[in-house]
C-alpha cells in the first residue's frame, strides 16, 4: 500500500512539473508578434521532401500516362483486327447462303461476268 501511494504523489509531482514547462512554452509563443511566423528548425527540411515527393508524383504520371497510350494503341490494333475478322465471318457466311440458294448479289453478277469475259 506504501508503495501505491508513493507513486501516487511521483506522479502527481510529474504532472505539476509538466504544467509548468507546457506553461513556459505557451509563453514563448504569446511572446511572438501577432501576424509574424516563428521559424521552425525542420521547415526547411519539409519543403524540400515535399519537392522531392512532387518531382517523383511527376515522373509517376508521365509514366502513367506513356502506359495508358501504349494501352490504347495495342487495344486499337485488337479491335481492328476483331472488327475484320467479324466481317470476314459475315461475308463467308453471307456467300455460302447466296450459293445455297443459287441466288447472286450486283458484286457476285459482277464477279462472274468479269470470269467469263477473262475466259473469252
Amino acid at each position: 500500500m506504501l508503495s501505491t501511494e508513493r507513486h501516487g504523489r511521483g506522479q502527481r509531482a510529474h504532472a505539476g512539473s509538466d504544467r509548468q514547462q507546457s506553461g513556459s512554452q505557451q509563453s514563448q509563443h504569446h511572446d511572438a508578434q501577432p501576424g509574424k511566423h516563428v521559424a521552425q528548425p525542420h521547415t526547411g527540411l519539409l519543403l524540400e521532401t515535399i519537392h522531392q515527393m512532387l518531382g517523383e508524383w511527376e515522373r509517376s504520371l508521365s509514366i502513367a500516362d506513356e502506359i495508358i497510350q501504349a494501352f490504347r494503341r495495342d487495344l486499337n490494333v485488337l479491335m481492328s483486327r476483331g472488327v475484320w475478322r467479324v466481317y470476314a465471318i459475315a461475308a463467308a457466311a453471307y456467300e455460302r447462303t447466296l450459293e445455297s440458294h443459287a441466288l447472286l448479289d450486283f458484286s457476285g453478277v459482277l464477279e462472274r461476268a468479269i470470269k467469263l469475259l477473262k475466259q473469252m
